[in-house]
């Protein structure tokens, strides 16, 4: 097995170190459609801002994201799993939403 080249490391890594990025794609069933969901972090005045991003496609290939934003201290959950009220069109838009509700919890502490 070779060894990663530690000469060349990831611009994401060094451009966003705070930030941890999971995603996977999930058999949907109903329909034939896939649901991806994509879990990130933000860190925001010491807190970690979790935004767990799930996006549905429907048969035409249209994308719906919708967010789920939880603020942790370390492994302390500071405050629990919030509901986004709306849905997005892209990944992008729906990770800006998450870290702005992110914010407005934090300052609501």
């Amino acid at each position: 097995m070779d060894k990663p080249d530690r000469r060349h490391p990831s611009p994401y890594r060094r451009h966003h170190p705070y930030r941890l990025a999971l995603s996977y794609d999930d058999p949907f069933l109903k329909m034939g459609r896939t649901m991806t969901k994509h879990d990130i972090y933000d860190e925001i005045e010491g807190f970690q801002v979790w935004n767990y991003m799930e996006c549905d496609k429907d048969e035409e290939g249209r994308e719906t994201w919708r967010i789920n934003v939880e603020v942790k201290r370390g492994s302390e959950v500071v405050v629990p799993v919030v509901a986004g009220d709306r849905t997005y069109v892209d990944r992008g838009l729906a990770q800006v939403a998450g870290r702005e509700l992110g914010a407005k919890l934090i300052a609501g502490r």
